[in-house]
């Protein structure tokens, strides 16, 4: 994996990149326009993607998209699990797994506009998370959403306002690890840390 500048990766890296962390990109959007929305929503001037990256992936950290009109298959991130889309990396294929389903969230105030899938940053990895879907996802991307909070104001029952702090991106847990392959994990991960 590497990081290279924006202002030398090429458009098709660019689009790639703002397609893995949930850009909403149009058909007709050309390489000036998406690299505007890209700098939009990430605040760096480095984007990260594999050093022997094929040509028809897509790649942020070590996850792999297939591309569109292609079935994911070995070589790709995305597998077929249970009913639920598997998302992997090399660093987290050894984690216990969490099926979940995130809400699909607004974009903006209009409501016939939904996200299709949500971006989640652990550890240096980049993960595109599908929304409205049931999702095979690492630990650590579960423990990220779980920790992603956002305040927000509303009425309590005697109508006063009130700020109450709410998931940034709701989901529903389907099948979670067992407290005992948590546990091993987080000391694996901790010492893995220290290290």
């Amino acid at each position: 994996m590497k990081t290279i500048l924006i202002s030398q990766a090429t458009p098709a890296l660019i689009k790639r990149f703002a397609q893995m962390v949930g850009v909403d990109l149009a058909p007709t959007d050309g390489d000036d326009t998406i690299l505007a929305k890209l700098k939009r929503v990430w605040n760096s001037d480095g984007i990260s993607v594999n050093e022997d990256e094929p040509e028809d992936h897509a790649a942020v950290g070590d996850m792999r998209v297939a591309p569109e009109g292609r079935a994911p298959g070995e070589s790709s991130a995305f597998a077929q699990v249970a009913g639920a889309t598997r998302l992997d990396s090399a660093d987290t294929r050894s984690d216990p797994r969490v099926i979940m389903t995130v809400q699909k969230p607004r974009i903006g105030n209009d409501v016939s506009k939904m996200q299709n899938y949500v971006p989640v940053g652990v550890n240096g990895i980049a993960f595109q998370i599908a929304t409205g879907q049931k999702v095979d996802v690492p630990y650590r991307v579960y423990e990220a959403l779980n920790n992603a909070m956002r305040n927000e104001i509303t009425h309590d029952d005697g109508g006063e306002v009130v700020e109450v702090e709410v998931h940034a991106f709701p989901f529903n847990v389907h099948e979670m690890p067992s407290r005992a392959e948590r546990e091993k994990w987080l000391e694996t991960f901790a010492s893995a840390e220290l290290a």
